[in-house]
Formats: structure tokens, C-alpha cells, sequence
């Protein structure tokens, strides 16, 4: 359990599983973004839908002000993120899309993988539009 990623082409899935702490996951984002098999621009997938984390507050907006960092680093302003259908989890990540948003980025919420990847890579596809 925890934070692990993969590269999916130019897509960074970082997947979120079980309880983890934001730490955990700007480590492995980090490592991930370090890496040789890393593409020079980067679409952020952050696959939640096997969290268990309960964020308070303080910790969505630490949150929210990290991914809105990410795009210095070459990835794109724009992210995807899946999360359970649950209601619960679904408006935690509907309160980091709003403290995102309020950053000059973008967070997109999907609950199907497939919905998700193909929305980044239209981005991907189409580099003046990905960073409007």
C-alpha cells in the first residue's frame, strides 16, 4: 500500500492506495519526475481510487499548493484524477479541485480510468492548448 508510480508514454500515474501522507507523495513524484525514463513534458494522472487517507483541511491545501508547483517542473497545469464514486471521497477531491483551480491550474475528476488517460492525452496531443 501507498504511493507508487509508473509512466504510461507521457502520462505519470501516481497511484494513492490505502492510508499515506502528502510527504509520501511528493517523494515519489519526485523520484518518478527524476527519472531517465521521465518524457521532457509530463501528464499527472493521480489514481486515488484506493485511498483510504482522510485529509483534514490543512493538508488539501498543502496539497493543492504542491500540484500547483508542479508545472515549473514540466509538468502540464492541467491533472487528472480518479477517485471512488463514493460521495465522501468524491467532494474531498472536489475541494482540492476548487484550491487547485484557485492556483492557476486545472484538476480534472474522473471515476473510470480510461476517461481519464484519454483526456490527457488530448492535452498531450495538442501542446498550445494544454498550457492555456
Amino acid at each position: 500500500m501507498g504511493v507508487t508510480w509508473i509512466f504510461r508514454g507521457p502520462i505519470l500515474v501516481v497511484k494513492l492506495a490505502g492510508s499515506y501522507r502528502l510527504e509520501e507523495m511528493q517523494q515519489v513524484t519526485d523520484a518518478a519526475l527524476a527519472s531517465p525514463e521521465r518524457p521532457a513534458t509530463v501528464g499527472l494522472l493521480i489514481d486515488a481510487r484506493e485511498s483510504l487517507a482522510n485529509p483534514e483541511l490543512p493538508e488539501i491545501e498543502q496539497r493543492a499548493f504542491w500540484l500547483a508547483a508542479l508545472p515549473g517542473a514540466g509538468v502540464l497545469p492541467r491533472f487528472a484524477t480518479i477517485t471512488s464514486p463514493e460521495r465522501f471521497r468524491y467532494g474531498l477531491t472536489r475541494m482540492l479541485e476548487a484550491l487547485v483551480s484557485s492556483r492557476g491550474c486545472e484538476l480534472r475528476i474522473f471515476t473510470g480510468y480510461d476517461e481519464a488517460v484519454a483526456w490527457l492525452w488530448s492535452l498531450l496531443q495538442s501542446p498550445s492548448s494544454s498550457r492555456e
